[in-house]
């Protein structure tokens, strides 16, 4: 998706405005910058570019249910990201409910009360295969 430019963060959490994408550094120590650039690359691909990127972040902010949907697309990706090197069903199985719950705790907490963790946890659920 697109020629974006991976950056570098000082900041806790991740954040794109097209065609800029900042990653945590502390992403690499978890084993999750991959992933997490995924995630990233989500947004960045819904925002076209940077003039239709400043309208959606503007929307984002204002609208649950737009944050809801994006984020539900962006985390969608990250798990299917995380779950790729993965080969055997049941430990996926496994490993792809831990992450949509780890995930959905997130969704939950993290974006101003966007949704609740059973409402992450199913929409989440049906986009992953």
């Amino acid at each position: 998706m697109g020629p974006y430019k991976i950056l570098n963060s000082t900041f806790d959490r991740g954040f794109s405005v097209h065609p800029f994408i900042f990653i945590p550094k502390w992403t690499e120590t978890q084993g999750i910058e991959n992933s997490y650039e995924a995630h990233e690359r989500t947004h960045c691909g819904r925002q076209k570019n940077f003039f239709y990127g400043l309208y959606w972040i503007g929307h984002y902010y204002v609208s649950k249910s737009f944050r809801f949907q994006e984020e539900t697309l962006a985390y969608i990706t990250q798990v299917i990201t995380r779950l790729a090197p993965i080969t055997k069903p049941s430990e996926r199985a496994f490993l792809k409910t831990q992450i949509i719950s780890e995930y959905a705790g997130e969704m939950a907490t993290e974006y101003r009360g966007m949704c609740t963790v059973d409402q992450a946890i199913k929409a989440l659920s049906a986009g992953v295969p």
